[in-house]
């Protein structure tokens, strides 16, 4: 696998990781259209990524633009982290 192919993959991964957690810590406010049962399992599923912006979120539910940049800090440390991953250990 070369470079850049590790790091296509590793930052799709993370996009879709980390975009689906920013879209259950945005949702999880009740007042929300899309908030339903399934926002406990989905935070639950995307802890290590979502527990900093649900804790913003718990303080004050309009900081989107906080909540979005500590999202993608999130999305840098998880593509890095699978970079990592896939590339040096030579995974997928």
């Amino acid at each position: 696998m070369t470079k850049e192919q590790a790091i296509i993959k590793s930052a799709t991964v993370a996009l879709v990781y980390v975009g689906f957690a920013t879209f259950t810590v945005l949702n999880s406010s009740g007042s929300s259209p899309y908030y339903g049962d399934w926002v406990l399992v989905a935070l639950l599923l995307t802890f290590p990524v979502s527990i900093i912006s649900f804790g913003i979120t718990y303080a004050d539910k309009e900081a989107y633009l906080l909540i979005s940049s500590v999202q993608f800090v999130m999305f840098l440390i998880t593509g890095w982290l699978i970079y990592i991953v896939v590339y040096r250990k030579k995974i997928w």
